[in-house]
């Protein structure tokens, strides 16, 4: 399990310890009013080492039952004020469990041996101490570092052999997991013990659920305080707390808290049977069973909402979420907020604070200086781009940053939960802002004690807050930053897969990536080369093409059968077409040919993975594409861009009629100078009976030949061969394929060109057609040569 370093530290309030005797799980009672759940499959059996934990949640068990009693029937109020000194019980609890297996973990760990330099009663470094930093940014860890990090985010308490044999597996520090036989093999124990069945993407949840979500990719060798890429025995995949807060304990030691918390979940169940109406009371129920990662049941509960359109909305938003069901989701939270605009008074801010987060303070300005219609538009419009995959049906960014935002809701009714500080003057207006622009940590990070005390020692007294434990959130690699630069929102119809910076660029360490944004994407997202298109006007329509050589790579040999590669065009958040779909299998080329408007409209040429573990690839753009023949005015003529055709063999003639023109267009423009290649474009609006002079030029397009030229300008370069050109009449435009149009004349033609004479490099490919001096049309295409 690797995780980056992006992390903040936050404050926490020490822990509450109840103990008293304990009640039955299952008899609850609020008021006057009894209400039993049905009982969901119960969790692993509790083992002997876990019995200490079981006889401490006991305690607190009665204690929520015996403080339910006291529940008013008469008073909302007062139930919430009630439930929510049981709910910060049940978190005092869990947080105690916690920090008793993080002290068992981190307590034979000296920090000094670690960092390499002691701190001193004042808090600063002793000056003469030596310093493990180089070493850390060279990788050479020292055998103390190097058990820490064994250690650090193994959930269970490994010991030295288990260690050792951990390291020895995995090669070195830091290596990838790999996916086994055995792998399988534990997934499908767990399985049948009802702990993990993994939820399909985009689809409800049934029942109990997994506690881990198969991932799509892992970070790299990591270094200094980052965590080890294994697990504990049981869970084969890599652990993210940012699915399930249970996945910060061992596995033994989670029954005994799930149990404390159905505890809890039935008391809220009996208060809301009593107070229907009240959000408050069924947003815990549904969070609390989230947490038992039941989304089925979750939602269930949210269903059963019966408080204000606005409140359940946002309650079933997040209880489909946590089912992973986008479309649905999204769904719920638009109605959310259609209500809020309707709901909002003449004075409230046209975009929400939280939205605004997520773009640059730059950007941020030249959104809340438009007008309240433009601001709102933008936002729709980053939401638009935002989206993964337009083939699927769910804007998963949007969805997830409404879930945040209803999720930290409902957590932060106390001033703290189970391990994060909501209080404003603890850290909590920090903690917001961290959870909506990045949303749940994957790991939090708790020292102990000491590292506490030397942190304290660093605090003015004026200002020291006691709000232990104090922690830091960590992020995994596998975060994706899905807005798109500022430029590209404003003017989509721009945009290109350059606007997009999802993963951490090459060169860049993972400490120096800071994205403003970015989530916990089911998928992995992959580049998808564009290739080569061509665009070709109609009466009413343009004709469109991709050709892409190989769009697949690092296929999941456990897929079967074809990708389904889609091509939608979308006008606006609203407005979304598929132009073309068809099948694609490793190693073989992509032709997506359709028709679209002659409107600026954003492309989106996407490939699915057939599995949780296949990449899905994107390609994202904008285009304009040209006139339909009769939007053209009368006299105008033009030219298609011509399109480069590989052809079998210099004997074989250069096809006319597009339907097999598609059929050898290259899927990329790069060539060899030997292979033989040819061109195909359309005149539009030339008269069929009159001569035509065209000539077909390739120009070299590269820095290489302005240097070039300006050394030959001197006398010191050898002739230049960097361009050639072919020219020639045709008696009548109609020596082509004649196109049946009703606007337009529009013919095809092709030529076979040699390029074997030109050195390496980048060209531009000119086609120029005339008709005496009063008609000329030109287009062009940029292509690369290399040298084999």
């Amino acid at each position: 399990m690797r995780r980056s370093r992006l992390y903040a530290w936050r404050f926490a309030i020490a822990p509450l310890f109840v103990l008293v005797a304990a009640l039955p799980l299952h008899s609850r009672t609020v008021g006057s009013t009894v209400r039993s759940e049905p009982t969901p499959p119960a969790p692993p059996a509790a083992g002997p080492a876990s019995r200490v934990v079981d006889q401490q949640a006991a305690a607190v068990r009665r204690a929520l039952v015996q403080d339910a009693h006291r529940l008013s029937a008469q008073d909302t109020a007062a139930v919430r004020r009630e439930l929510r000194d049981l709910i910060t019980r049940f978190q005092d609890e869990w947080r105690s469990a916690w920090q008793k297996i993080e002290v068992k973990r981190h307590g034979p760990i000296d920090l000094n041996q670690i960092r390499g330099y002691y701190v001193q009663s004042n808090g600063l470094k002793a000056p003469d101490s030596p310093t493990w930093e180089g070493d850390r940014i060279s990788n050479n860890l020292t055998p103390s570092l190097q058990r820490y990090l064994s250690i650090l985010c193994f959930v269970d308490t490994p010991t030295d052999e288990e260690i050792e044999a951990a390291k020895a597996s995995s090669m070195q520090l830091g290596a990838p997991p790999v996916f086994s036989s055995q792998d399988a093999a534990a997934a499908a124990a767990a399985a049948a013990s009802k702990v993990t069945v993994n939820i399909p993407r985009g689809a409800a949840g049934i029942g109990r659920v997994s506690l881990v979500t198969p991932r799509s990719i892992f970070g790299p060798s990591n270094v200094g305080a980052v965590c080890p890429s294994w697990n504990p025995s049981g869970e084969p995949l890599p652990l993210d707390e940012g699915e399930s807060i249970d996945l910060a304990l061992p596995p033994k030691d989670r029954p005994p808290l799930q149990r404390l918390r159905e505890t809890l979940i039935v008391q809220l169940t009996n208060a809301l049977s009593k107070h229907p109406n009240d959000p408050w009371i069924a947003g815990q129920r549904v969070r609390f069973i989230m947490d038992q990662r039941e989304p089925e049941r979750a939602v269930r509960a949210a269903r059963d909402c019966q408080g204000s359109d606005r409140d359940c909305a946002a309650l079933l938003g997040l209880a489909l979420h946590h089912a992973e069901n986008y479309a649905s989701a999204e769904a719920s939270f638009r109605t959310v907020d259609s209500l809020e605009r309707a709901m909002a008074g003449p004075k409230a801010p046209c975009v929400s604070a939280e939205i605004l987060l997520l773009l640059s303070e730059g950007d941020r300005s030249k959104v809340t200086d438009r007008p309240c219609a433009e601001q709102r538009a933008t936002i729709e419009r980053m939401w638009w781009l935002a989206d993964p995959l337009w083939s699927v049906p769910g804007n998963e960014r949007y969805v997830d940053h409404r879930a945040r935002l209803a999720h930290m809701g409902l957590r932060s009714v106390t001033e703290r939960d189970e391990r994060y500080v909501w209080a404003p003057l603890m850290g909590g207006l920090a903690m917001r802002e961290l959870l909506v622009r990045y949303g749940w940590p994957a790991y939090t990070y708790w020292p102990g004690g000491r590292f506490e005390d030397e942190m304290n020692r660093l605090r003015d007294a004026k200002i020291r807050f006691r709000a232990p434990p104090y922690t830091a959130k960590e992020y995994s690699y596998d975060r994706a930053s899905l807005i798109p630069r500022f430029k590209a929102i404003a003017n989509p119809f721009s945009v290109d897969s350059a606007d997009y910076e999802i993963y951490r660029p090459a060169g860049l360490s993972n400490e120096q990536w800071w994205p403003q944004e970015h989530m916990a994407l089911g998928i992995k997202l992959g580049s998808l080369p564009k290739g080569q298109q061509g665009s070709w006007s109609r009466d009413s329509l343009v004709l469109y093409g991709m050709i892409v050589d190989e769009p697949l790579r690092k296929v999941d040999t456990a897929a079967t059968g074809p990708a389904t590669a889609t091509l939608v065009s979308s006008m606006g958040p609203q407005n979304f077409r598929t132009v073309a779909t068809t099948p694609v299998l490793e190693g073989t080329t992509m032709r997506l040919v359709g028709a679209l408007t002659s409107q600026p409209t954003v492309l989106s040429a996407e490939v699915p993975g057939r599995t949780l573990r296949e990449t899905s690839w994107r390609a994202r753009f904008g285009i304009t594409p040209p006139q339909t023949l009769r939007e053209m005015a009368a006299g105008e003529v033009a030219l298609s861009a011509p399109v480069f055709l590989r052809m079998p063999n210099r004997t074989v003639v250069p096809p006319k009629a597009l339907d097999t023109v598609m059929a050898y267009m290259a899927g990329d423009l790069t060539f060899s100078r030997t292979e033989p290649l040819a061109l195909y474009w359309e005149t539009y609006g030339f008269p069929l009976d009159q001569p035509l002079q065209l000539q077909v030029r390739v120009v070299r397009n590269d820095d290489v030949n302005i240097a070039r030229r300006i050394v030959s300008s001197v006398g010191l370069a050898s002739e230049l061969r960097d361009s050639t050109a072919i020219n020639w009449t045709e008696a009548n435009s109609g020596q082509g394929a004649l196109i049946r149009t009703t606007g337009k004349t529009a013919v095809g033609r092709s030529v076979s060109i040699d390029l074997k004479a030109l050195p390496a490099g980048e060209y531009v490919v000119i086609v120029e057609v005339r008709r005496g001096t009063g008609m000329v049309a030109t287009s062009r295409r940029e292509f690369v040569l290399r040298a084999q």
